[in-house]
Order: structure tokens, then C-alpha cells, then sequence
């Protein structure tokens, strides 16, 4: 069902999101995913990072986006407004560390607070390798996500165990809700929450009111790492904007804010799901 593609050759694109406490392998199962890497020395991530991959899924090709978020406290107002858009998440503990597992609920409230009620989550017990090191069995995360109606799988990133499978399931099943309103939307007249690539999508003015910036323009990295970017820039919602840093170049959709926090700090928020062209 998975399998690696082109970078724009796909038919949807999907958010989902990482969340869980510090330390319990978000990155990792990150780097697993997108590149089949693991970090034995892997830092906390600060503010919010992402990474893509492209799947299969039946007869469309998916490109998940997928967003890995830091588990500290301190950058919780920061990352919340990252959840606005996902369609999908899978919420992390780690097996050997109870008190990872005991924080899944107030998670998974912030979660529901900030996203459409019918997001995909999975929830995702992870470093199952530490078996001999087990401090949450795994009855005791299926017996919660049968109660908040949540997928539930263990994985280990170190040994790249069910992480394929993991990521693959959350896609499949946004796939199915999307597919499933695509169809109640044809008969209704609605379009669905997540269009296809290629749809239509009007949207006008700037919702936000900051710096409007030139559609298509192209911003690179001075000597010192930083973005030649303005702070709390933001694009102007329906056009399109370049950003390339250390080399590497991505087109960002309409309506993303740029905020520079430290050098080589970038954080990017309100990221739509829907499309993404090249200027």
C-alpha cells in the first residue's frame, strides 16, 4: 500500500500532526518515517518542524505533511496554533516512562480543542524494544484508546518497529473520511473540507491584516543563517511565496506567517492542507 513518489505527484495533501511529552520519540519516529533514519543523540525540537513523505493509499497518491511539535511547556502557546489544519495526529508516550502515559489525556483535550472533530489520532505508545523497561503495559493503552475511540499501535523507532504501519493507517483512514465527504458533498452540493490537488480555491483579502508580500517571491538565507525575510511577515492570503535556507528550497501556500525567533529559528503557521504550486 506505501511506497515512495515524486515530490508533486500526488492527488491529496494531509497534515498530521506529532504530539506527546518530551522525550518520548517524536522525532524519531519522524525520521524513521520520512527518511528511515534514527538519531541516538536526538535533540528536543524547538517549536515546530516538519517533514513530508508520499504514500499510496487504493488508487491516490497521498503526500503527508507531517509536523512534529515540542513537548516542553514553554512552547505550548507557540505550537497550538500548529494544530489549526491537521487532519490527522498521532499521539505519543513512551512505554517505559508512566508519567508520558498519565499526560496522554490532557494531550489529547488540547488536541480536540483546536481541531475539526473528525480528526484521525492514533494513539501511539512508543520505544517498545525497552520491553524489559515496560512501565505501561500494553492493555493499559488499548483499554484508553477503545475509550476515546483512538487507533492504538507500539512502536519502536529505534527498530523500526510498526512505524510504517502506523503512519500508513492514520493516512488510510483520513483518506476514507475524506473520500466518504467527498461523496456526502457531491450528493449535498458541499465541498469537502480537504480538495484534491488541482480543485479550485477562492480566498480573498488578508485575513491577519500584517505585511503583505509579493506573490511568488523568492527569499534565501544570509551569511548568518537567518532568512532574508521580514519578522511576522506574512504572505498574503491566495498568493505564493519561495523560501530556501542551507540549500534547501520549498514552496509554502497561501496565507503562511513567518516568524524568526532565533538564527536558523523559523516558525511557520497556518499552513493550508489543500494545494501547493509552483511559481
Amino acid at each position: 500500500m506505501a511506497g515512495y513518489r515524486g515530490d508533486d505527484d500526488y492527488d491529496y495533501l494531509f497534515k498530521v500532526v506529532l504530539i506527546g511529552d518530551s522525550g518520548v520519540g517524536k522525532s524519531n519516529l519522524l525520521s524513521r518515517f520520512t527518511k528511515n533514519e534514527f538519531n541516538l543523540e536526538s535533540k528536543s525540537t524547538i517549536g515546530v518542524e516538519f517533514a513530508t513523505r508520499t504514500l499510496n493509499v487504493d488508487t491516490k497518491v497521498i503526500k503527508a505533511q507531517i509536523w512534529d511539535t515540542a513537548g516542553q511547556e514553554r512552547y505550548r502557546a507557540i505550537t497550538s496554533a500548529y494544530y489549526r489544519g491537521a487532519v490527522g495526529a498521532l499521539l505519543v508516550y513512551d512505554i517505559t516512562r508512566h508519567a508520558t502515559f498519565e499526560n496522554v489525556d490532557r494531550w489529547l483535550k488540547e488536541l480536540r480543542g483546536h481541531t475539526d472533530s473528525n480528526i484521525v489520532v492514533m494513539l501511539v505508545g512508543n520505544k517498545s524494544d525497552l520491553r524489559h523497561l515496560v512501565a505501561v503495559s500494553t492493555e493499559e493503552g488499548k483499554t484508553y484508546a477503545e475509550k476515546e475511540s483512538l487507533y492504538f499501535m507500539e512502536t519502536s523507532a529505534l527498530e523500526a518497529i510498526n512505524v510504517e504501519n502506523a503512519f500508513a493507517e492514520v493516512l488510510t483512514q483520513i483518506y476514507h473520511t475524506v473520500s466518504k465527504k467527498q461523496m456526502e458533498g457531491g450528493e449535498n452540493g458541499a465541498a469537502s473540507s480537504v480538495p484534491a490537488k488541482g480543485e479550485n480555491i477562492n480566498i480573498k483579502g488578508d485575513q491577519y491584516g500584517l505585511k503583505k508580500l509579493a506573490c511568488c517571491s523568492s527569499y534565501t538565507s544570509s551569511a548568518n543563517n537567518n532568512l532574508a525575510i521580514p519578522a511576522f511577515s506574512r504572505v498574503g492570503v491566495g498568493q505564493w511565496t519561495k523560501v530556501s535556507w542551507n540549500g534547501y528550497k520549498a514552496t509554502y501556500a497561501a496565507g503562511v506567517g513567518v516568524v524568526l525567533l532565533q538564527s536558523a529559528i523559523v516558525l511557520i503557521v497556518d499552513v493550508p492542507v489543500h494545494k501547493r504550486f509552483s511559481c
